[in-house]
């Protein structure tokens, strides 16, 4: 048996799931190449599925709350379109909630 499979064994039979993380790296890897993510990236998202994590998605309500409403964006659409040559200024002038 060589050493990848051992590795799946013993994760499949409750072992320390240092095999199924090293297969999840593998088969990232090998799909979209070594850039894609770091090993130590791999195994915290291992972690997160194991305990209960369901989805990619980040969870609603993390982070700094947008500004940013489709009746803001319409407004800076239309100032644009009327003025080609609208800089970065006057955008801070007419819409200082955009910053």
């Amino acid at each position: 048996m060589d050493e990848s499979s051992s590795e799946e064994d013993d994760s499949s039979s409750g072992g320390s799931g240092f095999g199924v993380q090293l297969n999840v790296s593998d088969l990232l890897f090998s799909v979209y190449g070594k850039g894609v993510m770091s090993e130590s990236m791999v195994r915290r998202w291992v972690c997160e599925f194991k305990v209960g994590r369901h989805s990619l998605e980040d969870k609603s309500g993390r982070g700094r709350p947008s500004l940013v409403i489709d009746e803001l964006v319409v407004k800076v659409d239309n100032a644009v379109c009327e003025d080609r040559c609208f800089t970065m200024d006057e955008l801070h002038e007419c819409f200082s909630e955009v910053s």
